[in-house]
């Protein structure tokens, strides 16, 4: 089980993310908060002075044994989280960002999931914005949180979504906020995201919908299993 505080941050769409932590961590307590200030702020003073994973309602949490770093090296950073922008590490990718309205900046990190340790904040920020400047943060790899990103609706590949996508397989949360927000998805974000995730911790019908086709969830899945087979590793379902 989770060995953090754990909070959510409240939105329309904190019930999926509840459905998610009743299912893969029953009887793992959590506190609902709403946002006031920015989300840092809101954090930081809802935590009770503990380390806490923090979440957006909305975010799938399917965490499992090993999927979190130690709590004695999480206890070494301000916080854990992982960047905005999927590719702004990518040796290629990362210059199509200037194509789009969202410039490639690696130092912008993604707030819907994160793991904060207030014992190491001096000060409370009042806004999200520069409240990382100065402090150590670890940063969580692509495949931890798979989330939204603006590459997949502006310039990916299907090619590239549907790798994006195989990487669903391995994520111990899923942060599709812009799609829920939105209430729609393009073929192109059913390739590169498991929004099959959405439609299994959610009773509405218009989030259900969201999964799109059946067939591109289990094409994503067979090159899935298929390129784990090649790597010799047969631990899928």
């Amino acid at each position: 089980m989770l060995n953090l505080n754990l909070l959510i941050i409240d939105t329309p769409f904190t019930a999926i993310t509840e459905a998610s932590i009743k299912k893969n961590m029953p009887g793992k307590a959590y506190t609902i908060v709403s946002l006031y200030g920015g989300i840092i702020r809101t954090a930081l003073q809802e935590c009770d002075n503990k380390l806490t994973l923090v979440v957006m309602g909305g975010v799938i949490l399917e965490l499992g044994p090993g999927d979190l770093p130690p709590i004695k090296k999480l206890s070494e950073f301000h916080i854990c989280a992982a960047r905005s922008q999927v590719y702004s590490d990518h040796p290629t990718l990362s210059r199509f960002y200037s194509y789009t309205d969202s410039p490639c900046n690696r130092g912008q990190v993604d707030l819907g999931i994160f793991i904060i340790n207030p014992k190491l904040w001096t000060t409370i920020p009042d806004r999200d914005a520069g409240a990382l400047r100065g402090k150590k943060m670890m940063t969580m790899p692509r495949y931890m949180n798979h989330k939204t990103d603006t590459l997949v609706s502006d310039c990916l590949s299907p090619y590239e979504a549907l790798k994006y996508g195989m990487l669903g397989y391995m994520a111990s949360a899923f942060n599709y906020l812009e799609i829920l927000h939105r209430g729609s998805a393009t073929t192109i974000e059913g390739y590169a995201y498991r929004l099959d995730k959405l439609a299994e911790y959610s009773e509405d019908p218009k989030i259900k919908i969201l999964a799109l086709k059946p067939s591109i969830t289990k094409t994503r899945q067979r090159l899935f299993k298929a390129q784990r087979y090649q790597d010799g590793r047969r631990d899928f379902k």
